[in-house]
């Protein structure tokens, strides 16, 4: 049997794309994590927000960005 630790992963700002949580899945599986717990947070209004929108926790795009992240760390399983 084989154990491998969980880790929180932040989404921060809620700022997510679908290239970078491909590009984060995958550096989250070459260290060995096993799982994540996904936790998305809200940036202060007084921060840089990079140029990404930020998606509105719930919404149908936050959704799909979720299913698509279950979706590729699955085929990794």
């Amino acid at each position: 049997m084989v154990y491998r630790p969980f880790v929180r992963w932040w989404w921060n700002g809620d700022k997510v794309e679908k290239d970078e949580l491909l590009r984060e899945l995958k550096l989250l599986k070459d260290a060995g994590i096993g799982g994540v717990e996904i936790n998305p947070i809200k940036f202060p209004q007084r921060t840089d927000d990079m140029g990404i929108k930020s998606l509105m926790w719930l919404s149908k795009e936050w959704t799909d960005a979720l299913d698509y992240t279950l979706t590729e760390a699955k085929k990794w399983a």
